[in-house]
């Protein structure tokens, strides 16, 4: 897929290029983080793929930093390939600047903790990791090595370990700063192959539940309950009320408004950059297609019938398929978009269309049947009227594919006015409006490519599969 373009958050208004408005979203978390600040809490933020949770945590955790919070961020989908999380979560723990004395007493606890990590990845991978060069952590390790498990067991219950780590914990975080609570991130959490997503959700309740350190845990929740299923080898396995036993509380991060949404996609997934090409915009008639294109999604997309997974879906294809038209070449973005919108979500008519099955009664009444009812007012505003002329954009180029000079003739009738009236009679729209579009589109060639050739493009991109 088509890597996102990194928004820029600066330091002093981090929600600036925000373009979702979620701000007041990372108020509301704000104050839940002070509200359990002493006693500690874990925090899930939940949405779906591609709904930008990425962005606004590291935006959210900017905002936290300007009113004195101590934050830190894991993405723990780059140390997956660990066999246990703890060791780089105790890594990020060094960031804090606490007591070192303190740091190096856990990695040396941490040696009897984690006796199967230590014994299968060896010394210094600890000591790299952890950042402790300590005879403490080698005796450790050499310590668990010449035992068995269950004289390791026992020692634990002697010991204590992990009373003594949680302890410890506590000790370094109260030194490393006055600005409690700390607010530690941990991204793409349902990305992480389940035995590390299961153990990181255990290693954050058993060891590190202590006071004034809030966990956030950026996800999707539905697509970590199929890991914990996947790790207990189970679909029947209840994995959301597992995930209870982890989770403090659950925020379900608000789906964006439709506009918001769509002008953040067309960023992320920089349209500018082919729209705004400089080539392009030496043909007058390409100068405005960024605002056309826009403009049709904003008409035709409708939350009721699409995800916003299938939204973003559309716009990559998109972006992917226009780099095979030239700079020289109309790009029709009203009509292209259209027909990809309906190749994800109405492939019939899609494939009724490209293949020139219907008929003009046909063509007319399927697309007005595609189009959500919501969509027309009464008084024919300024959006109703954009569906509109794209309709008359697409009826143009399906004609234009007859490759006939007098195409006119064969959707207008003749009846002595300076206006051409179409053969079309819509009942969702104006008639009026429908026929001045098709005059101004066909009599006049305007913007028009046929669509044959929209269909080329897109088609192009057949076996093209997008992963999020």
């Amino acid at each position: 897929m088509l890597r996102p373009v990194e928004i820029e958050i600066p330091e002093n208004n981090p929600f600036q290029n925000c373009a979702l408005g979620r701000e007041k979203y990372a108020d509301i978390l704000t104050n839940m983080v002070s509200y359990y600040a002493n006693e500690g809490c874990v925090l899930a933020l939940n949405a779906k793929w591609g709904a930008g949770k990425t962005t606004f945590i590291k935006m959210w955790q900017q905002k936290l930093k300007n009113a004195d919070y101590c934050t830190l961020y894991f993405n723990a989908w780059e140390c997956d390939y660990t066999t246990d999380p703890l060791v780089a979560m105790l890594s990020k723990l060094e960031e804090l600047h606490g007591d070192q004395e303190t740091y190096q007493r856990i990695a040396s606890n941490l040696g009897r903790i984690l006796w199967a990590v230590t014994i299968s990845a060896g010394k210094q991978f600890i000591k790299n990791k952890v950042g402790v060069d300590s005879e403490a952590v080698e005796s450790a390790i050499n310590e668990i090595s010449e035992i068995g498990e269950e004289a390791l067991k026992e020692y634990r219950e002697q010991q204590g370990n992990l009373k003594i780590f949680r302890k410890l914990l506590t000790e370094y975080v109260a030194s490393s700063s006055n600005k409690i609570p700390i607010v530690f991130f941990i991204d793409e959490l349902d990305r992480c192959n389940p035995t590390f997503a299961v153990r990181l959700l255990e290693r954050i309740k058993h060891l590190f539940y202590i006071p004034n350190i809030v966990f956030v845990l950026s996800i999707n929740s539905k697509q970590l309950e199929y890991a914990i299923q996947g790790y207990y080898g189970s679909s029947a396995f209840n994995a959301k009320e597992y995930l209870r036993r982890f989770i403090d509380i659950e925020y379900n991060l608000p789906e964006p408004d439709l506009e918001s949404f769509c002008r953040y996609l067309y960023r992320r997934c920089d349209f500018d950059s082919f729209f705004n090409n400089k080539e392009r915009h030496k043909y007058g008639q390409m100068q405005n297609e960024g605002l056309a294109f826009m403009k049709t999604v904003q008409a035709f997309v409708s939350p009721e019938q699409v995800s916003l997974r299938d939204i973003e879906q559309m716009f990559i294809f998109t972006r992917l398929a226009l780099n095979g038209f030239a700079p020289n070449f109309m790009s029709v973005p009203n009509v292209f978009f259209l027909l990809v919108y309906w190749r994800f979500t109405n492939n019939n008519l899609y494939q009724s269309i490209v293949s020139h099955k219907l008929d003009s009664d046909n063509l007319l009444a399927e697309i007005e049947n595609s189009i959500p009812g919501n969509k027309f007012k009464k008084n024919q505003d300024s959006e109703s009227q954009s569906i509109i002329y794209v309709i008359a954009q697409l009826i143009a180029s399906y004609y234009l594919d007859e490759k006939d000079d007098q195409i006119d003739n064969k959707i207008f009738k003749q009846e002595g006015t300076k206006e051409l009236v179409s053969i079309f009679n819509p009942h969702l729209f104006s008639k009026n409006i429908l026929d001045n579009a098709l005059n101004q589109y066909i009599i006049g060639f305007n913007r028009m490519v046929p669509l044959s050739y929209i269909k080329q493009r897109i088609e192009l991109m057949n076996n093209l599969t997008i992963y999020e």
